[in-house]
Order: structure tokens, then C-alpha cells, then sequence
């Protein structure tokens, strides 16, 4: 349990398990000076011990400057946001556009404003955590909690993303990475399965339900005989129980179980 040890062992304990998998860029939106330097300088300690695996990204009181400058990352980003940043756009309104362009990243709220902790359900902006500037003793430790925890929540998604599915074809065995399949389909009045990845098609014999035991959450059963991955999934018409994927191609969807789709 990464809790029962001491900061140095849970960033050594996290160092081994991720290598150099990826890098996780923190941000920072705070309008007083003061709190914004010691939050930089917090990084920036945690850094110097863990430099292949954190980078600092922009430290700044403008939120229209962090907007300027995550177009083109990833989701393995962490935002730490005050809320009143004197300006025209709040920290509710900025973390609601930075879920725009990268919905699984994780955003922390530093404020003294604890009574608008509910403001982050009706925006709908899932946060990881609340700090409260009053407490500025527990600054430094909360941070850290929220930096581990989000490299460990990263770890967790790559790890995720290099899952693999066996398929066994005559004398052969072929595996798929999870994340590339976009859909299963069962063949008509036949024990054949139609895989629909990214890169390839592959038939084998199969049944959906017990391909569905080997198969993450991202993939739900839309249809008796269609299992599809929601990543690849650009939009769904319930009139005509159509699904839609980002590359133009469909998977039909039944009443029933189309309401497991979004």
C-alpha cells in the first residue's frame, strides 16, 4: 500500500513500476503570485526526484495561456486550478474547456472557495481533488498525494491500453491489442466471429459471451450479435438504432441494449 510508505519509497516504488512509459506534465492557474511560485516550487522539488517521469508545463495566472498551449497534448496531463482567477473565465470554465480536448486528464482545484466544491457536478468536470488554500501547511503534502496518485491513474491506462486478445485461428495463435479492435460480430447462424480492428479483419470461431469475459470495459454489447468498443464510437442514432464509428464504418444497435451506450 503506497500510503504505509514514506514519500521517497512511494516515488522510488512508482519510479519501478512505470519506467519510462510516459511523462506526466503538470499546469498550473493561479492569480496570486505568492501561491503560484510555492506551487511551482513544489513541482519543481518533486521533479528534481522523479525527472523522467514529471514535467512542468505552464505555470501562469491566464487561463487563456494554458488553453494556448494544450492543443496537442495527451491525456497524461494534471491541471492544478484556482477558482477565481479574476478574470472572465473562472477555473470551472476553464477546466470544463480542458476536458474538451483531453476528457481523461486530472484536474485539482486549490481555492479558498470550499463551499464550491459542488460547482464541479454541474459542470460535470470529475475532479480529482479539492484543496483548500487555507491550510497552506498541508499545501505541499496534498499536491504530492495528487501528483502520485495521477501518475499511478496514467500507470494504470497504459497499462490498460497494452492489453491484449488471443485469437486462436487452426494451428495459430494471433494477438490483438484491445485498444486497436474496434468491434466483434457474430456471423449469422454460425459459430463464426468477425474481428474488426484498426488494421485488420480476422474470422474465427467464437461465441460473444464468452468473448465478453475476456474484454475490458470499454467494450459493451450493443446488439445480439455486435460487441463494440465506445472509444471508436463518433456518434449514435437511437431512431434507427445505428452507432457510428469515427472511421465511417456502422454497428447496429438493438433497443434493449443500446441503452448501455452513452
Amino acid at each position: 500500500d503506497l500510503h504505509l510508505l514514506s514519500r521517497r519509497q512511494r516515488q522510488m516504488c512508482i519510479r519501478d513500476r512505470i519506467g519510462r512509459k510516459f511523462m506526466l506534465k503538470i499546469f498550473v492557474c493561479e492569480d496570486n503570485i505568492v501561491q503560484r511560485q510555492k506551487m511551482e516550487s513544489i513541482i519543481d522539488c518533486l521533479k528534481a526526484d522523479m525527472v523522467d517521469v514529471i514535467e512542468k508545463g505552464i505555470v501562469t495566472a491566464n487561463p487563456y495561456e494554458i488553453l494556448e498551449h494544450i492543443r496537442n497534448e495527451n491525456n497524461s496531463c494534471l491541471y492544478f486550478l484556482d477558482i477565481d482567477l479574476k478574470c472572465d473565465m473562472d477555473g470551472f470554465m476553464l477546466a470544463h474547456k480542458i476536458r474538451e480536448t483531453q476528457p481523461r486528464c486530472c484536474i485539482v482545484f486549490v481555492t479558498t472557495h470550499s463551499e464550491m466544491s459542488f460547482m464541479t457536478f454541474s459542470y460535470r468536470i470529475e475532479a480529482m481533488d479539492f484543496i483548500i488554500k487555507d491550510d497552506i501547511g498541508k499545501l505541499e503534502e496534498r499536491m504530492i498525494q495528487c501528483i502520485e496518485h495521477a501518475i499511478e491513474r496514467c500507470c494504470r491506462k497504459e497499462e490498460k491500453n497494452t492489453e491484449k486478445y488471443t485469437v486462436k485461428i487452426g494451428n495459430h495463435i494471433k494477438n490483438i491489442t484491445l485498444s486497436e479492435i474496434k468491434y466483434f460480430e457474430a456471423v449469422a447462424e454460425t459459430r463464426k466471429i468477425i474481428l474488426h480492428a484498426t488494421n485488420c479483419v480476422i474470422e474465427f470461431s467464437g461465441k460473444l459471451k464468452e468473448i465478453e469475459k475476456n474484454l475490458n470495459e470499454d467494450f459493451v454489447r450493443c446488439h445480439r450479435s455486435v460487441i463494440v468498443n465506445t472509444k471508436y464510437i463518433e456518434s449514435v442514432d437511437r431512431i434507427n438504432h445505428i452507432i457510428y464509428l469515427k472511421d465511417g464504418e456502422i454497428c447496429h444497435m438493438s433497443v434493449r441494449l443500446g441503452k448501455k451506450i452513452w
